[in-house]
């Protein structure tokens, strides 16, 4: 056992939503398996754990207390001085900590690629260059964000190594046997995993499925996600009605992740069509881990993965579910033999534990 203790800095983690939440509680649950001593700050929450520690109410400003919460870390100083790490998901949270002599910093996906020239672009760039250059040690889970920060890397190269000293990719994973091929014959429906975010690109979706719909008359879409955005969950459901799929597109809210393998092992096909925003897409592995055939944009770091790609149009999503359904159960064998042997949590925890050591030996 160890006695040497680790904050983690994040906005959200309880209760688990999200991709990064599931990350970062992956994480939590292998640092406390090797007797590290460990807190989480987030953001305001009524319940949480006793391990989790939670920042005052931030004013709510179209979601942008997002960028509020930086403000709050510099009060902390104080209290997270006393901790012998601090592992610090996403890069703009960085800043308020770079005088902390240990420090992991982790990018979940660009968050900049929405609008990359803009001023707004640039500025959430340089915050990442900034962290990528001064933190003690860096883990990003896509390719894409190290060849923003300037790297030589392929989609998919050198996946759980060190890329240059302390700065390492390592992608999102998944437990193999926790998500577990069903052996119902009965799989027919589209199901999209995501929450109702316009970054997420789920109204192209269900334009592509209004396109398709007469082929497959039997086939529903299930859209299973949280009502992230409401202006655009409002736009989601007004998109149904125009173009006459009552009852055939379905809004079933957000799943506990514990159950979202019942939600996988009943579909036929998944998608996941993001326009930006995008890391390795924990979703998109989740599925594929449960032999359901997965096709998905090609943005971000969705290129380390071995889902099928297609363009960012309703045109090119439709085109590609009419050529993948009838096959998807191959399909769907392929993608889960590839996602066992390469995107295993043995392989997640070996890569973690060697970040963690090397960082902690910092003087």
């Amino acid at each position: 056992m160890t006695n040497l203790k680790i904050a983690q800095i994040t906005y959200s983690y309880y209760p688990l939503k999200g991709g990064a939440d599931i990350y970062l509680n992956n994480l939590f649950q292998l640092l406390r398996e090797k007797g590290y001593d460990q807190v989480v700050f987030q953001k305001w929450e009524r319940e949480t754990p006793e391990y989790v520690r939670c920042l005052p109410p931030l004013p709510r400003l179209k979601g942008h207390d997002f960028w509020f919460y930086p403000l709050f870390l510099l009060f902390l100083a104080p209290h997270l001085a006393d901790y012998d790490l601090l592992v610090v998901h996403y890069p703009p949270y960085f800043l308020p900590l770079c005088w902390h002599k240990r420090t992991i910093t982790i990018s979940h996906g660009v968050t900049w690629d929405d609008a990359p020239n803009s001023k707004t672009g640039r500025f959430k760039k340089a915050l990442a260059k900034f962290a990528f250059r001064k933190t003690t040690s860096f883990v990003a889970n896509d390719t894409f964000f190290l060849r923003e920060m300037g790297l030589n890397i392929r989609p998919g190269e050198k996946k759980f190594t060190q890329i240059v000293e302390k700065r390492w990719f390592i992608p999102n994973c998944v437990d193999i046997n926790l998500f577990s091929k069903s052996e119902d014959n009965q799989k027919d429906d589209i199901i999209v995993p995501r929450n109702l975010y316009f970054s997420r690109g789920l109204h192209l979706a269900i334009e592509a499925y209004a396109m398709i719909k007469e082929t497959f008359k039997s086939v529903n879409m299930v859209i299973v996600g949280g009502s992230g955005q409401v202006e655009y969950s409002r736009y989601l459901l007004k998109r149904v009605d125009e173009l006459g799929l009552k009852g055939r597109v379905k809004f079933i809210g957000h799943i506990p992740w514990k159950d979202m393998k019942r939600i996988y092992q009943r579909a036929g096909l998944c998608l996941i069509p993001s326009l930006y925003g995008e890391g390795t897409s924990l979703s998109a592995l989740e599925a594929m881990a449960s032999g359901i055939a997965t096709i998905s944009t090609n943005v971000g770091g969705l290129s380390d993965l071995p889902t099928l790609k297609c363009e960012q149009s309703a045109e090119s999503l439709a085109e590609e579910i009419l050529r993948v359904y009838p096959k998807r159960k191959e399909i769907g064998e392929w993608q889960r033999e590839l996602v066992r042997n390469e995107f295993s949590m043995d392989l997640w925890r070996q890569a973690w534990l060697k970040v963690i050591e090397s960082t902690l030996t910092i003087p």
